[in-house]
């Protein structure tokens, strides 16, 4: 006796052997049509996704499409912070200052 597989169809409710499933639907995916453009790095014109990959991993950068919108929220408080904030460096940088001023350097 062979052994057989069911699989539970949707549209009837019940078990089915998976041999009279009906096939389900193959999602499919339609990519838009890629515009060439000119690198701004190296100048070259970049015809498709292939040169694009290629381009990008020759001169190891990202496409800027990448990155979330949170992302640049998060660098720009980082660079706010580095910029006016109070970070490590900037601390270590007035203790030696303090130091130099007490000293008479």
């Amino acid at each position: 006796m062979a052994r057989r597989t069911y699989v539970w169809d949707t549209q009837k409710k019940q078990m089915v052997e998976k041999s009279q499933r009906p096939p389900e639907a193959a999602p499919y995916y339609l990519k838009k049509k890629f515009v060439s453009f000119q690198s701004p790095i190296d100048g070259t014109v970049i015809h498709g996704d292939r040169a694009l990959r290629d381009h990008n991993k020759r001169h190891n950068v990202v496409n800027a499409s990448e990155f979330s919108p949170e992302f640049y929220e998060k660098k720009a408080k980082e660079r706010y912070e580095n910029t006016y904030g109070e970070t490590a460096d900037r601390k270590r940088d007035q203790v030696v200052r303090d130091a130099f001023a007490k000293h008479g350097l």
